[in-house]
């Protein structure tokens, strides 16, 4: 508690000097103090604070009342680098890391402000070992908000590495299902494409893990039909041999 007190006290000043009136824009960043105003009675605005060894504090400042602790955000919305509303405020996403791996979670914002205790967020998006980061909402014609947009180069949801590019994906709030927002071509095509043409022997490598983690229909016709430099064969041979293996539990 004393840790709390001690800590809207410096929210508290610091903010005095730079929210002199309402509402002007509180979604900015004050020493490590991320907030995004609230579109609800009064000046308010949802913020959050890491610190070095507890993780991050979430609170709801307003200049009228001292800020309220939310006590029971999701676990895992802990080392928050960044957090996004929804243009409607029904939903709430934040880019948080675990062990210097970066991750979003998104969650009903309503129940989060209400300190209405969840264990876990709605959705998790998890691209390990690969990178994440938030890009934009997407709205229906009423203004309700109906996908989060995000950049990985995890190919969603198919859970292999997009090794040469990063690419744009959407959730839909409503399902929980993800699809590339830009244009990538079917998964078979686009890994024997970096298979030909890559001047990476990495990349050719990760791409013929890809095919063998996914196992789609055609991959070993096409595979067989591909002249490779010789430093690539044995790769190739691992790669057909493991494609008649069964898959593992």
């Amino acid at each position: 508690m004393q840790q709390w007190a001690s800590l809207f006290g410096l929210v508290s000043l610091l903010a005095s000097h730079c929210f002199a009136a309402c509402p002007p824009p509180l979604a900015e960043r004050l020493e490590g103090i991320q907030c995004a105003a609230l579109q609800t009675e009064g000046c308010r605005a949802l913020c959050v604070i890491n610190t070095f060894n507890t993780g991050s504090y979430w609170f709801i400042f307003s200049e009228q009342t001292w800020p309220i602790a939310l006590e029971f955000p999701p676990n895992s919305m802990s080392l928050v680098s960044e957090f996004s509303l929804s243009p409607d405020q029904t939903w709430i996403a934040a880019l948080s890391s675990g062990e210097g791996h970066p991750f979003i979670d998104v969650t009903p914002l309503a129940p989060f402000i209400a300190n209405i205790k969840r264990a876990n967020a709605q959705y998790s998006l998890n691209p390990y070992p690969e990178g994440i980061s938030l890009s934009r909402w997407q709205t229906d014609e009423t203004g309700h908000s109906t996908q989060l947009c995000f950049n990985s180069n995890h190919w969603f949801p198919h859970g292999t590495d997009l090794i040469t590019r990063v690419a744009e994906f959407c959730l839909d709030l409503n399902s929980g299902e993800i699809q590339p927002s830009t244009n990538l071509a079917a998964p078979l095509p686009y890994y024997i494409d970096i298979l030909q043409h890559s001047s990476e022997l990495w990349e050719r490598r990760a791409a013929l893990a890809a095919l063998v983690q996914l196992r789609l229909v055609g991959t070993e016709q096409a595979l067989r039909k591909l002249s490779l430099p010789a430093e690539l064969l044995p790769d190739l041979t691992a790669a057909l041999a493991r494609l008649h293996s069964p898959v593992a539990e």
